[in-house]
């Protein structure tokens, strides 16, 4: 079976919020939420590789990257999977206009937004953050990944 790989940060901003890629793909249909990410190029080394890239690419971010927390395995088809590797970071510097993903300038993808998401649970649990099973991780550690050391 073919797995493609593919790199998602959970981006601490200060004590209690998330960095987040707010979605919305047409006007009139609800929003959701995600994280930056995406798959492996050949030109990445490593995962961690991908996901500095993918973090320039859609937020204009650099990252300070802390650890693996989730990993996520989606079968797409008899013969097709993706595994999205969660890592958790913290934000260094972010410049929008340093963005250069073409997904973030192809209106016809919609809007890519950033957006400080709570990571307080009364609020985590109202909204629409892809895919369920983060949703769900984050809804579960919330308290230990705000308190993540700075290494």
């Amino acid at each position: 079976m073919k797995t493609d790989h593919r790199a998602r940060a959970i981006i601490l901003i200060g004590p209690d919020r998330m960095l987040v890629i707010k979605r919305i793909k047409k006007p009139g249909q609800p929003h959701y939420y995600v994280t930056c990410g995406g798959g492996q190029e050949p030109d990445d080394a490593t995962l961690i590789d991908t996901l500095k890239r993918e973090a320039m690419e859609e937020l204009g971010a650099r990252l300070r990257v802390l650890r693996r927390v989730l990993v996520v395995t989606t079968r797409l088809s008899k013969n097709s999977r993706v595994r999205e590797h969660f890592y958790l970071c913290r934000l260094v510097g972010m410049n929008l206009d340093r963005r250069t993903g073409a997904e973030v300038f192809d209106p016809r993808r919609g809007k890519y937004l950033p957006h400080a998401l709570s990571l307080k649970r009364r609020y985590l649990a109202r909204v629409d953050l892809r895919p369920p099973a983060l949703h769900d991780f984050l809804l579960e550690h919330t308290d230990t990944l705000t308190r993540a050391p700075e290494v």
